[in-house]
């Protein structure tokens, strides 16, 4: 079992992988959070 499991392309590779899970995670987060306006709006008022 002479084989190296970490290439330097596998590494590379793994750096940008967690840029687009964090990006992935905070867009599906994005929509789970209540907004703190809550009200009318003169606008739709008839």
């Amino acid at each position: 079992m002479s084989e190296t499991l970490l290439t330097p392309e596998l590494v590379g590779s793994l750096g940008r992988l967690d840029l687009v899970a964090r990006l992935v995670v905070e867009g599906f987060l994005t929509g789970m959070h209540r907004s703190p306006y809550h009200g009318f709006s003169s606008e739709f008022a008839e």
